[in-house]
């Protein structure tokens, strides 16, 4: 009997106090909205993978191709690279910025 009071009352506890503490759960958290900027032809792969819908293998890929085919100079170009179509593109586009890496390393 003991033991079935204990586990009830644990099991309240889980439940109740976090509530009671003043612990909200995710859904009543106000959302915050990160704004950041990824220089595309700049950033290494952990990076990239930042972008929505961008995962490791396509920066992996967006890397590849920028090694290739040199830097990026528009939205655009990204297109070139294997999985990336119209809809990642606009899902993108604002947290990207096109700089050369040869005007960053002061050789014009």
């Amino acid at each position: 009997m003991a033991l079935c009071l204990w586990t009830v009352l644990s099991g309240i506890s889980w439940v109740v106090l976090p509530y009671g503490l003043g612990w909200r759960p995710e859904i009543d958290c106000p959302r915050r909205e990160c704004k950041f900027l990824v220089d595309i032809n700049a950033a290494d792969w952990p990076e990239l993978s930042l972008l929505p819908r961008i995962g490791p293998i396509l920066s992996q890929r967006i890397i590849a191709d920028r090694d290739n085919h040199g830097p990026f100079r528009r939205p655009e170009d990204l297109l070139r690279v294997r999985g990336i179509g119209p809809g990642i593109l606009r899902g993108i586009q604002p947290y990207l910025k096109f700089s050369d890496q040869h005007e960053e390393n002061g050789i014009p």
